[in-house]
């Protein structure tokens, strides 16, 4: 068997179009064996750090890098047909002039390039709108020191020029990139059993041999599992705004996209092996691990001929002097020496004076502040305003905050007053420099209610249907949700194995469980009353004609008459209650609401009489 590394990867981080997250993709790769793995989500690093420890915990060597959207000059013979449209990558610059918009697969291999590729997205994203970034080749050309690229997908430049049988061009582009990253560049092949990739491959490794190129093989990676695909199709249609029966050939055509081990590969690569065993050379290029990054604090401005430390000392005292005057103590003393002392060693002194620098700063305006978290164990943040609370009167531990174990910056929560937040931001931005400050995002992932909102939308559900069927869904778990949902007995106790995965999933099921009931507590309703799923419970509160009730309708009133026939009723009855259903249900919305079939089991109100 030949062993193999997976280069190309995208994670939930790719939004909206990888389906796996981080810990998932590197837990089926140690399973499957890889030798190494590369996250390389488009255009976003976002996924480093969970990738990042992931792999370190599963001692798994993990390669960080992304996939950039790059716009390269249009060839020349190509121009005429890019006109007419017949070029799905053609863009219209800012500047009027048509480009190919391409993808490239980047791969940090030391610290130099992993601030360049970090500086590549930067400027992918702050000098483009929202949602389209990108970069030119001169950008590019400018920040290759320190990566390793491959030429991407068939939306990379050169698969895109041969797909376009721009033969020329394609030889040019490939040269020009190898050029540009000083021969750190492969020619990337895939086999996901498509005609058209395996034509393209077939194009790909002779131009690779001809300019003496490395080839490597990827699978292009978009989830963990070939279940996956499910997924994938679900957030392939969120981000085009249709539902999956509209989506067509924007979906890709199989479910060929997942992790795939060396004993596959090698199978569907016989006779090419040469290719798997690229991969393995490129991982061993790619050196740069995150724990390697250390960070570079703006400098604080110091009086001439006083030290960091000796600036923090003077201020600690000054505080110490305003916090606990005569009733400063030797113990006192002790724990500032201590805390000084450590803050010093670990080289933190220029952090405290940075902060403190702020909080003096929202003082001076009259902004409301307040230090919060461990910092309040720290006697030095005491005394330089950071917090209020007193560690040593209350025997607060400060290795809890701070400890030489750890070796890094700690974490000093301040909250500022909300309408004056602002004004801090610039203040910080004036002080330190945009390049030394950034504002810190989050990743927002489904819960069970939303999950089924954005899936019910794109299965083509109007948005108060999809409403009534998360009202069912669990508010924390999605796997408690997808259980739920199943076809069986409306609100039916989890199997062991998957009641177990989402404990484990949710944190917080102890407190829900003791504040609320069970997480399924409020499908009590439906276990009690007759439908015998709860798809049927759901059903009945469905908008009247679309088409997922009607659907709904004709099949129920099948089983109705398979389940009179059974019992013996003549057919010409059931003729007979067919014609006058519609009339009966007209009756019932007359009568208004609760006459569905949860309503019918609702129990009597508790609420006394007014007297």
């Amino acid at each position: 068997m030949t062993p193999y590394a997976e280069l190309h990867c995208h994670s939930t981080f790719s939004l909206l179009d990888g389906a796996s997250d981080p810990e998932r993709l590197v837990e089926r790769a140690v399973a499957l064996g890889l030798t190494a793995l590369a996250l390389t989500d488009h255009d976003d690093v976002g996924g480093a750090v969970r990738f990042a420890t992931a792999a370190a915990g599963a001692k798994l060597n993990g390669l960080l890098g992304s996939e950039l959207t790059v716009d390269v000059p249009m060839p020349a013979g190509l121009e005429r047909a890019a006109r007419h449209g017949a070029i799905p990558g053609r863009v219209l610059g800012e500047d009027g002039v048509p480009r190919l918009r391409t993808h490239l697969v980047c791969l940090a291999e030391s610290r130099e390039g992993w601030g360049n590729l970090c500086t590549l997205i930067t400027r992918a994203r702050l000098d483009h709108p929202r949602g389209e970034p990108r970069v030119t080749l001169d950008q590019l050309a400018a920040h290759t020191a320190g990566l390793f690229a491959l030429s991407g997908c068939p939306r990379g430049w050169v698969p895109q020029l041969l797909s376009l049988e721009a033969t020329r061009p394609a030889r040019d582009a490939a040269g020009q990139l190898a050029e540009l990253f000083g021969h750190r560049f492969a020619i990337e092949c895939w086999d996901h059993a498509l005609p058209e990739e395996r034509a393209l491959v077939a194009e790909l490794i002779p131009l690779a041999t001809s300019l003496d190129l490395p080839w490597v093989v990827t699978n292009d990676v978009h989830y963990a599992l070939p279940r996956g695909r499910l997924a994938h199709d679900v957030l392939a249609a969120l981000r085009h705004g249709a539902t999956l029966d509209e989506m067509g050939t924007r979906l890709r055509p199989n479910g060929e996209w997942y992790l795939k081990g060396p004993t596959q590969l090698a199978k569907r690569w016989q006779g090419q092996e040469e290719g798997l065993a690229a991969t393995l050379a490129v991982a061993e290029r790619c050196t740069f691990r995150l724990e390697m990054l250390k960070p570079r604090l703006p400098h604080f401005p110091l009086p001439a001929g006083v030290s960091e430390d000796e600036y923090l000392e003077r201020l600690v005292e000054d505080g110490a002097q305003e916090r606990w005057g005569w009733r400063r103590t030797a113990r006192h003393d002790q724990q500032l020496t201590h805390e000084l002392t450590l803050i010093a060693k670990l080289g933190l002194s220029g952090y405290f004076l940075i902060v403190w620098d702020i909080v003096r700063f929202a003082r001076r305006e009259g902004i409301l502040c307040q230090g919060r978290g461990s910092a309040a164990n720290s006697a030095v943040c005491y005394c330089l305003g950071i917090t209020a609370v007193d560690p040593i009167k209350l025997e607060l531990l400060f290795e809890r905050f701070l400890s030489e174990e750890r070796a890094e910056a700690p974490d000093i929560d301040i909250d500022f007053a909300h309408r004056e937040r602002e004004r801090v931001l610039q203040y910080v931005y004036a002080r330190y420099g945009r390049e030394h400050a950034a504002m810190v995002c989050e990743h927002i992932t489904w819960r069970g209610r939303s999950a089924v909102r954005d899936a019910a939308r794109v299965l083509g559900f109007s948005p108060d249907q999809a409403g009534a069927i998360a009202a069912y869904s669990d508010r924390f778990s999605a796997k408690n949700t997808a259980a739920a949902l199943r076809v069986g007995t409306a609100g039916q106790a989890l199997d062991d194995e998957t009641a177990a995965a989402a404990k484990e999933s949710d944190p917080f099921a102890p407190e829900r469980a003791d504040a609320m009931g069970p997480a399924n507590y409020s499908k009590r309703a439906l276990r009690e009353t007759r439908p015998a799923t709860l798809v049927d419970a759901v059903a009945s509160d469905l908008i009247v004609g679309t088409h997922a009730s009607t659907l709904i309708k004709e099949a129920r009133a099948e089983h109705r008459k398979v389940q009179a026939v059974r019992n013996g009723a003549p057919l010409k009855l059931l003729a007979q209650e067919e014609e006058e259903a519609p009339e009966d249900a007209a009756a019932k919305r007359a009568e208004g609401p609760g006459t569905g079939p949860l309503a019918a089991k609702r129990p009597p109100s508790r609420r006394r009489p007014r007297s």
